[in-house]
């Protein structure tokens, strides 16, 4: 999976570059929280619309996410005063979109999913965040389903997405950036930001 690094301690996010749309979409994501603090754990976990105005999860308008520390809800900058579990370093946090429904809903370690957000409007990425230095997010999956209205827990994923990203390290100073395997070496780490289409 790649891999979101938080080089700052500042608010902020990194939104993967692909996103969902279309009416009939379900789409669901896979983030695992690799390091963190423990129990002051500083890293958010969920969707954006893009293109997107603002990073900070708190506050912009265009962000539905889940904080680790306490599980509080964040939609488009504001707490909607409800919380989910806490997430802790080496969990899996699943987000699932659902276009036609238009909600999102988080599922923690494989736990029932719930739904946590509505009225979930526009073009849809998965997006997971920070507000420390250190903290490191690895997106292990994107899945995209066929007709919502058609599907089922049953329903086989129809297609699983790989990340194209462009190398903009040189030239985009958003504190949110990827550290990928170099396809050189297989081992060395490349800086990639992660950006909205």
């Amino acid at each position: 999976g790649i891999m979101y690094s938080a080089t700052h301690s500042t608010n902020t996010c990194a939104v993967a570059n692909v996103s969902f749309g279309a009416k009939n979409v379900k789409a669901a994501w896979e983030f695992m929280l690799v390091t963190d603090s423990s129990q002051d754990e500083c890293s958010v976990f969920g969707a954006a619309r893009v293109p997107l105005r603002s990073r900070c999860y708190s506050t912009s308008g265009d962000l539905w996410m889940r904080r680790a520390y306490n599980g509080y809800l964040y939609s488009c900058g504001r707490s909607i005063g409800r919380s989910l579990e806490k997430v802790h370093a080496g969990d899996i946090v699943r987000v699932e979109y659902d276009a036609a429904e238009e909600t999102i809903s988080y599922g923690l370690n494989g736990s029932e999913m719930e739904v946590a957000f509505t009225d979930v409007r526009g073009e849809i990425a998965p997006c997971c965040g920070s507000y420390r230095m250190g903290v490191q997010v690895r997106l292990l999956k994107v899945e995209v389903f066929g007709d919502a209205s058609a599907a089922d827990d049953e329903s086989p994923c129809i297609q699983e997405l790989a990340f194209h990203l462009e190398d903009e390290s040189s030239k985009n100073k958003e504190p949110a950036v990827l550290q990928v395997p170099s396809p050189k070496t297989g081992s060395s780490q490349v800086e990639m930001c992660l950006t909205a289409r």
